[in-house]
């Protein structure tokens, strides 16, 4: 799923409907949209109770952080977050 649902057509990319996910016995899903939209995407997978992998940050901003704090309270499937380094000249060299 991607958040622009009108993004072009990348080979190897699909484009799933938000709808569609519940029906594909997915094992985890992986966030790594921009930051800005992660609470959002969280808080809407989270009732398909799906594992959740988020690209750091996990938010963007103290309104964010305590709308996932509030979420935290309930019973969620688990959620990781982590951060890309495959790309950093660090690890490449």
């Amino acid at each position: 799923m991607r958040h622009n649902t009108n993004a072009p057509s990348v080979k190897g990319i699909k484009n799933i409907p938000f709808a569609s996910l519940a029906s594909l016995n997915l094992d985890a899903i992986i966030l790594s949209n921009p930051s800005v939209y992660h609470e959002q995407f969280i808080i809407d997978l989270v009732p398909l109770g799906i594992p959740l992998m988020v690209e750091k940050p996990i938010c963007v901003s103290q309104e964010q952080w305590e709308s996932l704090g509030r979420l935290s309270k309930e019973k969620l499937p688990l959620i990781y977050t982590a951060c890309n380094l495959r790309f950093h000249p660090l690890i490449a060299f």
